[in-house]
């Protein structure tokens, strides 16, 4: 029985659940981004006492864990010593107090089934040379037995769920979709220096962000962008890979094509609410959240139509072919000085998005939580 089912009155037993909280010692990007935003609605949802009176609620994070997180219902213990595979799999257990450990990042304790794991892709398994040896060792033995001996298993499309299954990463019968949220991006206030920093003027550049696994595919935005059309025009990269990786695999950046590295949150918010166009051309996605981050600040938004990026973005983008880059050009073109359609494409974008939100996916998580701590069937 779900939270929200719950009868008026009925006296509530505290479920037990103990968070995987070794992803606090990474970037915030990814992953890591997901259990935040989840833990912080939760947070918030616990501001109703009916809701906050079922959970027995504990985030447990590595004793070497820089900086812990805030929150106001929810209880953070450091626990070690350790970290990494080695913590979750040796430390964390031990202190789940037969209760439900919920991973979010793919992997988990394997010596329990009692668990409410989040396996967001199947790209350890569909792109593997995107991933490096440590990745691959780690996601590629853990995953499928987390996948298969926990409880219930999230994800966060259709799209993804079917890869999982196609890769045999964790069983049908307890696979369940919980989209990811985007509306963080509206909480964070935007640096009112970036542009000035970065030499950009509003309105002036393309932006995407810079990966340089081929998945991401951004080789083709460089074969668009050296197209005649677009010589007046800027592509603005954000993120880990700068122009020397691209080079060391072949692939050669056009000079209107600038690398700023890794941003803040502030400054992607600005970089984001300025930009004339957002495109994203990745060939697979299990979800796609910098779109939908674009959209829902009303950035005409362009995207492969592959992976789950037709599920998420539905209406609100543009769709091109990952392997024709002469689409993502006239798309780009047509939108650029676009009029009503470029403002259509904003409008629609932005709609879109406000069905994404954290709230809803922390209480689809807690209705989770909830149903499967009341399941007759055995861990």
């Amino acid at each position: 029985m779900s939270i929200s089912s719950r009868p008026i009155g009925a006296k509530p037993q505290r479920l037990k659940v103990r968070v995987n909280g070794k992803f606090f010692g990474a970037k915030l990007e990814g992953m890591p981004r997901v259990g935040r935003e989840v833990l912080a609605a939760i947070d918030l949802l616990f501001e109703g006492r009916d809701i906050r009176d079922h959970f027995d609620f504990q985030v447990l994070v590595p004793e070497n864990t820089p900086e812990l997180p805030t929150y106001k219902h929810l209880t953070v213990r450091r626990i070690g010593p350790g970290g990494g595979p080695v913590w979750e799999q040796f430390v964390f257990p031990r202190h789940l107090d037969d209760g439900l450990a919920l991973n979010f990042t793919g992997t988990g304790p394997v010596l329990t089934s009692r668990a409410v794991t989040v396996i967001h892709d199947a790209q350890m398994f569909s792109t593997p040379r995107a991933h490096g040896l440590k990745s691959l060792l780690l996601y590629g033995a853990i995953t499928p037995i987390v996948g298969h001996r926990h409880r219930s298993i999230v994800t966060v499309s259709d799209y993804a769920r079917h890869e999982i299954l196609r890769f045999r990463v964790a069983r049908e019968d307890r696979i369940h979709i919980i989209q990811n949220g985007a509306d963080h991006v509206l909480r964070i206030k935007p640096d009112p220096d970036g542009l000035e920093r970065f030499k950009l003027a509003p309105e002036s550049y393309v932006l995407s962000n810079s990966y340089v696994h081929h998945h991401k595919n951004v080789g083709l935005l460089f074969d668009a962008f050296r197209h005649p059309l677009m010589a007046e025009r800027q592509l603005v990269l954000y993120g880990t890979s700068g122009r020397s990786d691209f080079l060391a695999r072949g692939l050669i950046p056009p000079a209107n094509v600038r690398f700023l590295g890794r941003v803040s949150d502030r400054e992607l918010r600005t970089l984001l609410e300025h930009a004339r166009l957002f495109v994203f051309p990745s060939r697979t996605e299990g979800f796609g959240l910098p779109p939908l981050e674009a959209m829902t600040l009303g950035v005409p938004t362009i995207v492969s139509r592959s992976g789950a990026m037709p599920e998420i973005c539905g209406d609100g983008a543009w769709y091109a072919d990952p392997d024709a880059s002469g689409q993502w050009v006239e798309a780009i073109d047509c939108l650029w000085d676009g009029g009503p359609i470029r403002r259509n494409l904003s409008k629609v974008g932005a709609q879109r998005a406000t069905e994404f939100t954290w709230e809803k996916a922390a209480r689809q998580y807690l209705d989770l939580l909830t149903d499967v701590s009341n399941s007759s069937v055995p861990y």
